[in-house]
């Protein structure tokens, strides 16, 4: 662990430098950017909790057995959903996150996952 140090330091130094160097580039636009991905994270936190949501609902009854999501669908559910504002996109996800549950973490639906992610809204209707 204390070998992590220096590069800790390292990394930390470099976010500073970088915070710095960017309100100098910028300069006011810098407090902009701020805010404005600022909000995007939030929305990206609510559109999350939504998925979440749906597939908890979907779920409810059987969250009691043994079973989990595989890493992979997982990942491919928050970065896409973290962007879907339509409530039936939200539920797409939310359904192929709560059908991926299973005792073994099977990823099966991951092809399900890429092919909702590139559609179109207009194809999910």
């Amino acid at each position: 662990m204390p070998d992590d140090l220096p590069s800790l330091g390292l990394a930390i130094g470099g976010i500073l430098a970088s915070k710095d160097l960017l309100n100098k580039l910028l300069g006011p636009t810098a407090e902009y950017l701020g805010e404005n991905l600022k909000g995007v994270v939030e929305r990206s936190a609510k559109n999350t909790a939504r998925i979440l949501q749906v597939a908890y609902g979907k779920l409810k009854d059987r969250l009691g057995d043994n079973g989990q999501v595989p890493p992979r669908v997982l990942k491919g559910v928050i970065d896409e959903g973290r962007f879907v504002e339509d409530a039936l996109a939200t539920e797409y996800f939310g359904g192929l996150l709560a059908s991926s549950r299973s005792e073994t973490g099977d990823d099966t639906v991951l092809p399900y996952v890429n092919l909702v992610k590139s559609m179109p809204l207009i194809q999910l209707t």
